[in-house]
């Protein structure tokens, strides 16, 4: 069984400053986690911590730390209440490589260990030691490894393949870095929508060195598809879309591992088959999607890069071309509060086609032909790659929200910090729920 410790990055940044400040003794802290599990994978997702008085060690040195009986029953407490698992992190002062438990670590755990197992049967609780030389984590009682990884402005942590195509990807190497060129190979990345940005996003993807990727979308390609959508042909009509780019993938690197899925999001089901992503591309046009997408990024954690295109006509005339990408995850502002979702288009894109005959407030205006031009497509899905970039490798690129204005030729950056009481981002909606919320789909 995989586990996997996530923490939101602007808090294990707080913390591993805090606790490596002190470099003559040893320091603790405590965090709730609550998890998301899969069949073979637990993901731990770090939401609260615990204040901890150092009046309440029993024990403190520099290379020991014992906890008062009433501190950890506190903390006890505080994961039942929530139910949630526990996170003990201590610092190794004073150590500039990776640390390890030490047996005085494994000594320590044991009376953790009896009394968890009594007050909290169904919880693992995770282990974490820190020093100004790196950070490990382990499950308490079995000593299972748990990858940690830190999800914000960038995506750290993901263990990265021991190869990179050096020959294959020499100049891009030159920019990313090697570490930043596996780091992209080791990620299983999500996209949305294989459509007219979709495409664009998968082919660019592929050359960049990505190798695993899930592709969701519904949809058969259409005539009046061609004239956007990369990698198609007047063949591929009545063909899936995801296949198409499963085959623009497959024809650039055929070891690829490519999932397919002809399904909608908004499904319960196929909304799942996104949680085993490092990353997800939100392709789609439909607010339902968009929702389903916004608010799995903060429960579960995932970061998702959402982006969208509008072309405005009038009598004839092109009067506006607006685009946006925007990073999702924690830290960061949602599309609920963006205001970016109508509840309306959501709650029909939501209905199934019962519903909506039955519905007497649907109108049935849905689907109606919006202007695209596969320049302007291109342009967005290139911004969100490069974003990407910036977000999984070191390239110095630290925009996460960027608005296009074709008209005018202006690309501007802007800031969207989180809205308290969000019912999407904050702690007190869905950030961080993990599987005790249900995700807004169709059952």
């Amino acid at each position: 069984m995989k586990s996997t410790l996530v923490f939101p990055q602007q808090l294990l940044d707080n913390l591993l400053a805090r606790l490596l400040a002190d470099e003559g003794l040893e320091t603790c802290a405590i965090f709730l986690a609550r998890s998301a599990q899969r069949s073979d994978h637990t993901r731990f997702l770090v939401f609260e911590e615990i204040f901890v008085d150092p009046a309440k060690y029993d024990q403190r040195s520099i290379d020991r730390i014992v906890l008062s009986p009433e501190l950890v029953h506190k903390a006890a407490v505080a994961a039942r209440k929530q139910t949630a698992t526990v996170v003990f992190v201590h610092s190794h002062p004073g150590l500039d490589t990776r640390p390890i438990f030490s047996k005085t670590d494994d000594q320590g755990e044991l009376p953790l260990v009896q009394f968890f197992s009594t007050f909290l049967p169904d919880f693992p609780i995770v282990s974490v030691v820190v020093s100004s030389g790196g950070i490990r984590a382990r499950i308490m009682e079995s000593h299972e490894d748990v990858e940690i990884v830190s999800i914000g402005r960038s995506l750290n942590g993901y263990a990265v393949s021991s190869i990179a195509n050096m020959e294959l990807h020499n100049r891009q190497i030159l920019a990313l870095g090697k570490e930043g060129q596996e780091r992209i190979g080791s990620l299983n990345i999500g996209i949305v929508g294989l459509g007219g940005t979709g495409s664009f996003v998968a082919q660019e993807l592929i050359y960049l060195g990505a190798s695993s990727f899930i592709l969701i979308d519904p949809e058969i390609i259409e005539y009046s598809n061609l004239n956007r959508l990369v990698g198609a042909s007047i063949n591929d009509i009545g063909t899936p879309k995801v296949n198409v780019a499963k085959r623009t993938i497959k024809n650039v690197s055929p070891e690829a591992n490519v999932e397919c899925f002809q399904a909608d999001v908004i499904d319960d089901a196929s909304a799942e088959e996104l949680l085993e992503c490092s990353i997800i591309f939100c392709c789609t046009d439909s607010h339902g999607s968009r929702a389903v997408l916004n608010q799995l990024s903060y429960q579960y954690f995932i970061p998702v890069i959402d982006m969208g295109v509008s072309l405005t006509a009038k009598d004839g005339l092109l009067t506006h071309i607006n685009g946006r990408v925007q990073l999702l995850g924690p830290g960061l502002g949602c599309l609920t509060c963006g205001e970016f979702l109508n509840p309306d288009e959501v709650r029909r894109d939501l209905m199934s086609e019962n519903q909506k005959a039955d519905d007497p407030y649907f109108t049935g205006a849905e689907g109606l032909p919006q202007p695209a031009v596969i320049s302007v497509n291109g342009t967005i899905s290139s911004l969100a790659i490069t974003m990407f970039l910036g977000i999984v490798t070191e390239l110095p690129i630290p925009y996460r929200y960027q608005l296009y204005d074709g008209i005018s030729g202006r690309l501007r950056s802007v800031e969207h910090m989180p809205r308290p009481g969000c019912v999407t981002c904050s702690p007190e909606g869905a950030y961080a729920r993990g599987d005790t919320w249900d995700l807004p789909t169709r059952k």
